[in-house]
């Protein structure tokens, strides 16, 4: 059931640029990061889940540190973290057996003359975890979903005037919503692949003129605000990522 204060901020961060579920998400990563330093990274099992997964994934990672520096300038949580990890990884490439395996021989001379046999490779630094910020960001997703799917199946007249107007939902939070929530809402779920696909067929005609009108035989036509823009639009379904974030400059890790 939604409550009236996660429908009202569903609505509110549908005024923003980009999808509004990936917005929610990232916000509840930062949360999530927040909550981890400061309440529960001392908490066996919390930081068991963490070395389980060998730390966090590449981007949360960079959040996690940048938390932590912003809070006292020392990486004190992150150290404490990563040392105890260390101390994990270290005994797992201990265990990592080098040798060669049954048939190694025998395959190096199939492999001569051009015959490769099907090999399984063994599991090796496998981790038995996600990333702790990942499953509490995709939790927090599938909630704001959960909430957006009700509205939509009661037809809530301020939640879809907020939706049409913003940029509406990325694939991704579009498959994971009808992947986990098209049985409970169906017309939810059917009204929000119209207008996707609404949008999507209007963007491809407005890219299509952008190509078109590029062709030295129609250079004299004029490109409008919309085909000069359909593919920002387009790439902000398949991205999450608002239009504007489409430039030349790319945001290195570093």
């Amino acid at each position: 059931m939604s409550f009236a204060i996660t429908v009202a901020n569903l609505i509110e961060t549908m005024k923003q640029p980009g999808c509004p579920v990936c917005a929610l998400e990232h916000k509840a990563a930062r949360k999530a990061v927040d909550s981890f330093l400061w309440e529960s990274m001392m908490e066996p099992k919390t930081r068991e889940t963490a070395m389980d997964a060998f730390g966090f994934c590449q981007p949360h990672t960079r959040l996690l540190v940048a938390a932590d520096l912003s809070h006292s300038g020392l990486p004190l949580a992150t150290n404490i973290l990563y040392e105890q990890l260390n101390g994990r990884t270290s005994r797992a490439l201990q265990d990592v057996n080098a040798q060669p395996t049954s048939g190694a021989t025998l395959r190096r001379l199939l492999r001569r003359v051009g015959i490769e046999l099907p090999q399984r490779p063994a599991p090796v630094l496998t981790p038995t975890a996600r990333c702790p910020i990942c499953s509490s960001a995709e939790q927090s997703a599938l909630n704001a979903l959960n909430d957006l799917f009700e509205e939509v199946e009661k037809e809530s007249a301020d939640l879809m005037a907020a939706y049409n107007a913003s940029d509406g939902l990325c694939l991704g939070h579009l498959r994971l919503g009808l992947t986990h929530l098209a049985g409970e809402h169906p017309r939810a779920a059917q009204r929000l692949v119209q207008i996707s696909r609404e949008r999507i067929d209007r963007q491809r005609a407005l890219m299509q003129e952008f190509i078109r009108k590029k062709n030295w035989e129609y250079r004299d036509e004029s490109l409008s605000d919309a085909e000069s823009n359909a593919w920002r639009d387009a790439l902000t379904f398949y991205t999450g990522l608002p239009g504007d974030s489409f430039t030349h400059k790319v945001d290195e890790p570093g």
